[in-house]
C-alpha cells in the first residue's frame, strides 16, 4: 500500500496597479473568485500584512483604492496564506432563531468580512449582504434561513 499527498497551490491572478491623482487602484480579475486576500510589504523581505480595506466589485473585477502616501509598497493576492502578524478569523457562531439564521463573532481580534457561498466544493465566496450590527465586542448577522438551499459562511 502506497500513499501519496497532493497537494494544489492555486496561482493568484495578475494585479494591475493603476496611479489615479493622488489614489493607487489595486485590482484583479472577479472570475478568480473572491477568496483572495490582498497584502502587502514595505519592502522585499519585510512582513506582510493584510490591506485592511474591503476590495470592491465593480465591472467585473475586485478593486481597492489606497491613497498614494508614503513609502512604496509591494502587493500581492494570497487564498489561504496568514502572513505573521496577520489575526486569524474568530470562531463564527450560528443559531436557528424563528426563521432566520443569526451568526455573530468577536470583533476583538480583527475586522473581518462575513462571505457565503451556495457551494463549498467549488466556493464562489461572496460577502454577505446585510450588514452586521456591532454590540460591545461581538458582532452579529440576522439572515432568513431559506430552508432549501445549502448555505456556507466563513469570516475573512
Amino acid at each position: 500500500t502506497r500513499t501519496f499527498t497532493v497537494t494544489v497551490v492555486s496561482e493568484p491572478p495578475v494585479l494591475t496597479i493603476v496611479q489615479d491623482g493622488g489614489n493607487v487602484i489595486v485590482s484583479w480579475p472577479a472570475g478568480a473568485g473572491a477568496n483572495w486576500k490582498l497584502i502587502c510589504t514595505p519592502s522585499v523581505g519585510g512582513t506582510w500584512s493584510l490591506v485592511p480595506n474591503t476590495p470592491v466589485l465593480a465591472n467585473n473585477r475586485y478593486s481597492v483604492t489606497l491613497a498614494a502616501s508614503g513609502g512604496a509598497k509591494l502587493f500581492r493576492l494570497c487564498d489561504t496564506c496568514t502572513p505573521p502578524g496577520l489575526p486569524l478569523p474568530p470562531a463564527l457562531n450560528v443559531a436557528r432563531q424563528g426563521a432566520n439564521l443569526v451568526l455573530s463573532w468577536s470583533v476583538a481580534g480583527g475586522n473581518f468580512v462575513l462571505e457565503e457561498t451556495d457551494d463549498i466544493v467549488n466556493p464562489d465566496w461572496m460577502p454577505v449582504s446585510v450588514p452586521s450590527s456591532v454590540a460591545g465586542s461581538l458582532a452579529t448577522v440576522t439572515l432568513p434561513d431559506n430552508g432549501s438551499t445549502a448555505r456556507y459562511f466563513r469570516l475573512r
